[in-house]
């Protein structure tokens, strides 16, 4: 018995380390329900739909987590916007993350 509690408590802690904690002037965090996972799923599964559904109830930009990642979905339209407003953005860098190259 204790150790199935102290399993649970384990896990409740390691859920929350890993939940996805933003700024307020960061985009709109998609709600979902499984930690960690996050949209993984809906998004591999069914990437259209879910991409409307999103941009339909929370506008863009907005993040979801993908493999417990916060992903910003940003509209093709705004992405020289995006590149272009900070000095140190790397475009390598972000491809390196993208395609795991660490």
């Amino acid at each position: 018995m204790i150790a199935l509690l102290s399993f649970i408590f384990l896990l409740i802690v390691f859920i929350y380390i890993k939940s996805p904690r933003l700024s307020e002037n960061e985009p709109p965090l998609v709600p979902y329900t499984i930690p960690v996972i996050g949209h993984t799923f809906s998004y591999f599964f069914n990437t259209e739909n879910f991409i409307k559904k999103c941009l339909k109830e929370y506008g863009e930009p907005f993040n979801i987590i993908i493999f417990g990642r916060v992903t910003t979905v940003v509209a093709q339209k705004y992405i020289p916007e995006v590149t272009k407003a900070h000095e140190n953005f790397d475009s390598f860098e972000v491809l390196k993350e993208v395609i795991n190259l660490k």
